[in-house]
């Protein structure tokens, strides 16, 4: 997106709050997994900006850091998901919903 261009694309109630339980997570990610980094401290600095964001904030602006954020997490959780839940058909609907996001994410904002 250029300087003062801005995409709007709906995403629903339920997309929003899948959202923050992912960035969450992603917080926590971070902490347990990633040695202390000026680049760690910036993205849960971020992360904690954008799930304010996604909580209070009806329509937003997202900066390209942050989409790029969201899909990083997205991308964490799906992985994790995948490694550490048994196959079952919650499991299924939940990588699947999640693959969804991400794609929608990627083809609405291409980021």
């Amino acid at each position: 997106m250029e300087d003062g261009e801005h995409t709007v694309v709906p995403i629903s109630q339920n997309d929003v709050l899948a959202l923050r339980a992912i960035l969450q997570f992603y917080g926590t990610y971070l902490m347990q997994n990633k040695m202390p980094s000026a680049k760690r401290s910036a993205d849960l600095l971020m992360l904690q900006v954008l799930i304010f964001k996604l909580s209070y904030v009806s329509s937003l602006p997202l900066l390209v850091e942050e989409l790029e954020l969201m899909k990083a997490a997205l991308n964490i959780f799906i992985a994790e998901v995948k490694r550490r839940v048994s196959g079952s058909k919650g499991r299924d609907g939940v990588l699947e919903s999640s693959e969804q996001l991400l794609r929608y994410i990627d083809e609405s904002f291409s980021v």
